[in-house]
């Protein structure tokens, strides 16, 4: 029998999806907080290139790339709880010592890259699994783009609070004593989710010995074998790709060409970012209205179009600073809503078994792959100049968008059944 709706929703229905989503709110701020504070400590602190920017940029997204299989393999044969647990718990002793390195007097950017790569193998354990909790804590299915909705919304609300609030931390504290926020933020995602009350379901033991290689040749088969979650795979590769190319590149090309403020850095990221929470929070009435799969190529024509407009801004700095913050708005209204449904989508066309391995693979290509675009961003700055490479990366993710198009999403006008039923 099916969960029962109400007025009130989700959130006040489902005790768990409420600790869950609590925790992860306030993880979420805190790991914003650091996406801003860790990059400035390399640059402001440690008087860091653009070169070694995107290398830290690398360090962080790399385990993604070489982890992501085999931790989907561990999660799909274990409860996925602890290894959450576990993975924030890493988090936290790794973030807590970069302020500690700094006023020992010990910090360089061997340790920062060491704690950024520390951070990412246990982000890689943490994401693989979560992806794969939510339908434990969400049992009706035709609900999980609600739930994905408020995850999303929530996920957008820290990108508007998060830079915001490391700009004025790294004012008043200095970026390396901002992180602090962050490993504090960890620690109460733990509580949270030992809170949990929702029992896994153990995976069934097969009377022969598991073989690690098949099992993670399953979950590459899985996904490549369905032409959807194959189209996902490739978009969702691309757009990270050149996301974080141009994400490397304008830090360094705001600080040192355009010569804005750490705290007009942060407005900037913060006010765009609420487009995401519009996003997510209108992708569930979006996609009754309009259909899934229109909905998706909508905003992801948006998300890869969009940032066409950062090179080609200019003028006083009033005026720049709105341009944007209007780019920024706009791309986080069509991610935050394309994230909703790419997340539904891939729960619902892959069974609780293969659940860990398929996010695996979609975490291994889409963050693996975005990890070359913060040393490929700024390995071309160099050579080219910050602003041209910032047209080269806008250009090119045009380009990605028309030779991928989704056409086999474009007429999906809603769910499927959830794979395990069929």
């Amino acid at each position: 029998m099916r969960e029962r709706r109400s007025r009130t929703g989700l959130w006040w229905q489902n005790r768990d999806f409420r600790l869950f989503w609590i925790g992860e709110t306030v993880s979420m701020v805190g790991t914003q907080v650091t996406a801003l504070a860790l990059p400035l400590t390399a640059i402001l602190v440690l008087d860091s290139s653009t070169e070694q920017v995107g290398l830290l940029r690398m360090a962080q997204l790399l385990p993604y790339l070489l982890l992501s299989l085999l931790f989907g393999a561990l999660a799909d044969r274990m409860p996925r709880r602890p290894l959450m647990v576990g993975a924030n718990a890493v988090r936290l002793v790794l973030i807590g010592l970069v302020p500690i390195l700094a006023v020992t007097g010990q910090l360089s950017l061997g340790w920062l890259y060491v704690v950024t790569a520390g951070v990412g193998v246990a982000a890689v354990m943490f994401d693989v699994c979560w992806v794969s909790y939510v339908p434990t804590i969400v049992a009706d299915h035709t609900r999980l783009i609600e739930a994905n909705s408020r995850i999303g919304a929530a996920d957008a609300a820290a990108h508007i609070g998060g830079p915001g609030l490391a700009g004025v931390l790294v004012n008043i504290l200095t970026a390396p004593i901002a992180l602090v926020v962050n490993a504090a933020s960890y620690a109460v995602s733990i509580a949270m989710l030992l809170q949990i009350r929702a029992r896994e379901v153990k995976p069934e033991r097969s009377d022969t010995p598991r073989n690690l290689r098949t099992e993670l040749g399953e979950g590459l088969r899985w996904v490549f074998g369905n032409p959807l979650l194959r189209i996902l795979a490739i978009l969702g590769a691309c757009y990270n790709f050149f996301l974080m190319f141009i994400q490397t590149v304008f830090l360094v090309y705001a600080v040192r060409e355009l010569s804005l403020s750490t705290a007009v850095i942060g407005g900037i990221l913060s006010s765009g970012a609420v487009g995401g929470l519009i996003g997510a929070a209108s992708a569930q009435a979006a996609a009754r209205r309009f259909g899934v799969g229109r909905v998706y190529v909508a905003c992801a024509s948006v998300s890869f179009s969009s940032w066409i407009v950062v090179p080609a801004a200019g003028g006083p700095t009033v005026v720049l600073t709105a341009v944007l913050v209007a780019v920024f708005l706009l791309s986080a209204v069509a991610m935050g809503a394309t994230n909703v449904i790419v997340v539904s989508l891939r729960q619902t066309l892959t069974p609780d078994t293969l659940m860990a391995r398929m996010n695996a693979v979609m975490r291994m290509l889409m963050l693996g792959v975005a990890a070359l675009g913060g040393p490929v961003g700024g390995g071309l700055a160099t050579v080219i100049g910050l602003r041209p490479a910032l047209w080269v990366a806008a250009g090119a993710s045009i380009l990605a968008f028309v030779v991928f198009f989704p056409r086999r999403i474009l007429h999906l006008t809603e769910l499927p059944e959830p794979a395990a039923t069929r």
